[in-house]
């Protein structure tokens, strides 16, 4: 399905094609493509801009969006067919199948993305009135020799209506059976006429208005900048996150209903000092773990977007969602608020221009660009959050706080930033600032309560007393909930059901304790009497602990003769960094050698069940729930024999294992090419021009309206992809070996004993120069990860490798060991292994390499990044300091960055600035194409950097480093650093160069103030960005022609005439003509003047005008 929706979109649309309306049309499974390609079209803005934007509508004609059960039969038919070679099999029919999930999660993101344009794309569908003789349509009787009778009548209605109809969405029937849908005698059918060609008439017409106007709505949003912004934040998958938790979490809670929840969520009508005039209001619902606070998360996030759906008079309202997990893009405060961003993103596109900092300009590198830091990320909200257009509210909501790791410096910033935000807002009356709503869920933890030990924060304690009666409620709930699906798969009869659900709800602490309860009992055998279930429930401990450790007991009694290996097994999964597939847990478990070991292995999964579980999914093996694994892992000496330095142990065990598996799978001989082949590439490549001139000749046509639309194919901004060269042996590569083993045999390594370094430090075969192995494992690893993402793996040394994630007894044991050459060799870009321990942040890494002899300003003498300038932007602390203290140079300047400070700067990292500020850097640069510091600061920086930076060298500083500053601070439009900027003097050209910065950027208010402060600015080009920008800004164009007496150009008058004509600006084309007497004759490219323009919108206002 991929395939085919990624081949529809592919469609070659260049120029001003890209702005071609898209009506779709599809037929049957055709019409799944479709709702494919168009999910492509908006997750791929990248490969295919402005293609989203163009979709005008789709037309269906018996699409099964609810599935047919005729798939179940037609998958099974052409299965058979394929095995006597008379057909092949498609998984297009697996889709089809009714109870498909991935079918229903298509047509859910489809229509969510049908509502996501305004207008929103037309959508019309067709369904079948008449039977389809499925058995004549497909041969199967003259296949396999069945007659018609074999066939279930049930399949006679290949797609029901309900099936090939949307909720909401206009349809029509037809009374012809599936194949007949799209036949048709001629333009006289009397179908054709009476239901199907005035409705597709009606659309095909109406597409071009509508892209139109839906083009004019998003003119002002640089959708190569936001495709730019989501590389650089590269974001978790929430939704799916979501949907996941609600496979187990019922989203439903009592707390919803609870009068805290309530008047959090809800304004209260009361009159005087009401939360309803406060800028912010936060609810932390605190509790141990299997209270219900996952549920509670659900619930009001479905809840909200019920809420976002209605119309209001107030503004449209923002949800951001965050589901803190231990494991993959969920762990850490940077995935949390880079989720939170480009969430707010999403849903409102122009907010990205507060997040343009992170996006990468074309052949500037890091120039300007801000490093993806918990500051950076932070300001970027806090920007977002004053937009006068984002709306009446903006609400978060972030579960499970506690997992992000309390020691980590991005954990202890965000609580700290978190506590400073509520401390300011919660008893705020700021009207600058959007509303916002925070809830926040959390077990009791002390980084937390001191973040949120402020007054007006409301407080639900799941352990408080006063919601006792409510928690246990939810227990029994869900006990009975539970119980229910035994007493259907287990039969259970009533009174059975009615004691267990009942003792379960009165015993339970926590839903963990139901659920490993309730999954005992399924493993029971069916044949149980009654007395036995009841004796197992009554003998069950209540206490969490003392059940899993029963439970476990259990199974290694039960299983005497594979005790051992079913322990080794374990050993191996609780101390997995993610769940690892069947094959994985072979190989690290020790089991993977041949087919009885692999047979082993099932069968102790299963000896494990209901404590391990397959998830079918994605054919991973897990413990039930974390708790289950966490509980393993505390009382690991005392089930598993598994001491603190045993795990040192075993860690080394799984690394040398996973090593020998990587090994072993990309040692295979280079596949040479055959003698030849370059020349047939060669003449391959000479068609391949032909080929393309052939196109160019043809699309000569659209040469003009190419010229005339740099804005839609041409781009400012950078996208990683473009430069992106894949190895050549990437395919036959890809999976060769087990993706854990790839991902974490050095992480694991790094937590084993010391003597593991020297044993993988003499494997020649993979840390030698030219080791094609490990050339082979980094495609791989840079695959999956995106540890290298900037940097170029194919000329990188194995040390490098080691100083970057590797550990330090590594890097020690390979200098050790004949690699010490490398300690000097550049990458690519220009980085010793010395830059790739500062990047990363590993002070201990850099000192060992500082030991040995690297050289600590590497690269300064050619004018490109130190090591410190590494460290720097990556905002480590430690690492610079003992840069530092070891003779860095603080005042080293690169090519593509500036000076040391200019790193700094950009990570957002303040205690980085100040401690380079205490060794006395200098702020003064010039060079044209890098912002000196202080500028940088106005662009990248919140005030209290800012301010910190003019305090520390007033009166050291020459004046122009401040218009420069004044320059910057207006392109980024932060008010306050640019108020600040105004107490120094600047010059007209720097006003000029402010004014144009800030109408560039859209920034109404700095233009304001600009034309207050100074009088004889030019307006010309603020003048055209008013008035053709996509809000009304008629106020500040009465206020422009007022300054400069109406002294706009005649050329730029009309210019920005035709252009608001051409986008509907109806007030402000009354404005243009009557009162700045622009003339109605005025002329462009695409419809010749105004006057066309308006006609071919259908606009009499405007045409009379």
């Amino acid at each position: 399905m991929n395939q085919h929706g990624l081949v529809l979109s592919r469609s070659k649309r260049e120029g001003r094609v890209q702005r071609r309306p898209i009506v779709f049309i599809g037929h049957s499974m055709g019409g799944l493509v479709i709702a494919k390609a168009i999910t492509i079209a908006d997750s791929r803005r990248d490969k295919f801009p402005v293609m989203f934007e163009a979709i005008a509508a789709a037309i269906f004609f018996g699409t099964p969006f609810g599935g047919a059960p005729v798939a179940s039969a037609a998958a099974m038919y052409a299965y058979c067919a394929e095995k006597i070679g008379a057909a092949s099999s498609s998984k297009l029919l697996d889709l089809m199948r009714p109870e498909d999930e991935g079918l229903r999660e298509l047509v859910h993101e489809f229509m969510r993305l049908v509502g996501k344009l305004n207008p929103k794309i037309d959508l019309l569908c067709f369904y079948e009135e008449q039977p389809t003789d499925f058995s004549k349509m497909a041969g199967l009787p003259s296949l396999f020799g069945l007659s018609k009778l074999a066939i279930p009548k049930s399949y006679a209605e290949f797609v029901s209506r309900d099936s090939a109809t949307l909720q909401g969405v206009e349809e029509q029937g037809l009374a012809r059976n599936h194949r007949g849908l799209v036949k048709f005698d001629g333009p006289k059918d009397d179908q054709w006429n009476q239901f199907v060609k005035d409705p597709l008439k009606r659309i095909i017409h109406g597409a071009q208005l509508a892209v139109k106007n839906r083009l004019n709505s998003v003119r002002d949003i640089d959708r190569s900048m936001i495709n730019s912004i989501n590389e650089a934040l590269d974001s978790a998958p929430v939704y799916k996150k979501r949907k996941a938790l609600a496979q187990t979490f019922a989203p439903s809670s009592w707390i919803t209903n609870e009068a805290e929840y309530k008047e959090w969520l809800y304004d209260p009508e009361t009159s005087g000092e009401s939360p309803a005039s406060r800028v912010a209001d936060c609810l932390w619902i605190r509790g141990p773990e299997g209270r219900g606070k996952t549920s509670a998360s659900l619930a009001a996030v479905d809840e909200i977007d019920m809420i976002k759906e209605m119309d209001t008079d107030q503004g449209s309202i923002l949800l951001a969602y965050f589901f803190c997990d231990s494991t993959g893009d969920y762990s850490t405060a940077e995935d949390l608020l880079k989720s939170l961003v480009t969430q707010l993103i999403d849903q409102q596109e122009t907010l990205a221009s507060y997040a343009k900092a992170f996006a990468k300009k074309k052949g500037e590198g890091n120039k300007s660009q801000a490093q993806v830091t918990v500051e950076n990320l932070w300001q970027t909200l806090q920007d977002m959050l004053t937009d006068e257009f984002i709306g009446s509210k903006v609400i978060f909501v972030l579960n499970n706080l506690h997992v992000l790791p309390e020691d980590s410096d991005s954990t202890i910033k965000l609580m700290k930033y978190l506590h400073a935000e509520l401390q300011s807002t919660l008893n705020s009356t700021d009207t600058k600032r959007v509303h916002t709503r925070w809830m926040i869920t959390s077990r009791e933890a002390h980084n937390i309560g001191e973040a949120l030990k402020i007054e007006g924060v409301r407080l639900v304690d799941l352990e408080d007393d006063k919601y006792g009666d409510q928690v246990q409620m939810a227990l029994r709930k869900r006990a009975k909930e539970r119980v229910a699906t035994l007493e259907r798969e287990k039969n259970y009869n009533k009174a059975l059901a009615y004691f267990a659900s009942s003792l379960i709800g009165k015993r339970a602490q926590n839903t963990q304790w139901i659920d490993i309860t309730c999954v005992q009992l399924q493993e029971l055998p069916q044949a149980e009497s009654d007395l036995k279930v009841r004796r197992v429930l009554e003998k069950m401990p209540q206490d969490l602990t003392t059940l899993l450790n029963n439970a476990w007991l259990q199974i290694f009694k039960a299983n005497e003769a594979d005790v051992e290996k079913i322990k080794e097994m374990l050993r191996a999964l609780v101390l997995t960094y993610e769940d690892p597939t069947e094959a994985e847990l072979g190989v690290l478990a020790g089991l993977c050698s041949n087919e009885d070991d692999k047979a082993d292995l099932r069968r102790f999964v299963e000896k494990c069940k209901p404590l391990l579980v397959m998830k079918r999914a994605s054919n991973t093996i897990s413990f039930m729930n974390v708790v289950v694994k966490t509980h393993l892992l505390e009382n690991s000496k005392q089930l598993l024999g598994m001491s603190d330095e045993e795990k040192k142990w075993q860690h080394g065990v799984l690394a040398l294992r996973s090593f020998s598996h990587v090994k072993e799978s990309f040692d295979f001989p280079v596949e040479e090419k055959p003698a030849g082949s370059e020349g047939k590439a060669q003449e391959g490549d000479d068609d391949q021009e032909g080929a393309s001139e052939n196109e160019e000749d043809a699309d000569d046509d659209d040469d003009e309206e190419e010229e005339d639309d740099e804005d839609v194919s041409e781009s400012d901004w950078d996208s990683e992809e473009e430069d992106e060269e894949e190895d050549p042996e990437a395919e036959i590569l890809r999976d060769k070996a087990l993706p854990y083993t790839v991902k974490y045999w050095l992480r694991h390594a790094s937590k084993a004993t010391r003597e593991i370094a020297e044993d993988l430090s003499v494997e020649e075969s993979f840390w030698n120069p030219d080791s094609i192995i490990r050339h082979r494992w980094l495609v791989e690893y840079c695959r999956m990860t995106s540890s290298f993402d900037n940097f170029d793996y194919r000329t990188l040394t194995g040390l490098h490798i080691a100083s970057a994630v590797g550990f330090r007894e590594l890097v020690a044991a390979l200098i050790r060991n004949g690699y010490q050459d490398q300690i000097k060799i550049r990458d690519s870009l220009i980085n010793t292994p010395l830059h790739f321990a500062a990047w990363f942040g590993r002070p201990k890494i850099v000192e060992e390499l500082l030991d040995r002899g690297a050289v600590i300003d590497d690269a300064e003498e050619i004018n490109e990044q130190t090591p410190l300038h590494m460290a720097a932007f990556g905002g480590h602390v430690e690492v610079m300091k003992k840069l530092l203290l070891r003779g860095a140079n603080a005042n080293a300047t690169a090519i593509d960055i500036g000076p040391v400070v200019n790193a700094a700067i950009s990570s957002g990292n303040r205690a980085c600035v100040e401690l380079l500020v205490e060794r006395g850097v200098s702020l003064t640069f010039n060079q044209d194409d890098v912002d000196a510091p202080l500028a940088l600061a106005a662009l990248l920086s919140d005030i209290s950097m800012f301010e910190y930076l003019i305090e520390k060298y007033a009166d050291k500083l020459p004046a122009e480093e401040y218009s420069k500053a004044f320059v910057k601070a207006a392109e980024a439009g932060r008010i306050e650093v640019f108020n600040r900027l105004l107490d120094f003097e600047h010059s007209q050209e720097y006003f000029q160069k402010a004014l144009e910065a800030a109408a560039e950027e859209l920034n109404w208010d700095i233009v304001t103030i600009l034309m207050e402060k100074r009088a004889g600015l030019n307006c010309d080009e603020l003048f055209y960005k008013a008035a053709t920008g996509t809000e009304s800004q008629d106020e500040l164009l009465e206020t422009v022609w007022e300054y400069t007496g109406g002294s706009i150009s005649r050329e730029k008058l009309n210019e920005s005439l035709y252009d608001a004509t051409d986008r509907e600006k109806e007030s402000t084309v009354k404005l243009l003509l009557e009162k700045f007497g622009a003339d109605p004759n005025a002329t462009g490219v695409e419809y010749g003047n105004a006057l066309t323009a308006a006609a071919y919108d259908d606009s009499r206002r405007r045409r009379s005008l």
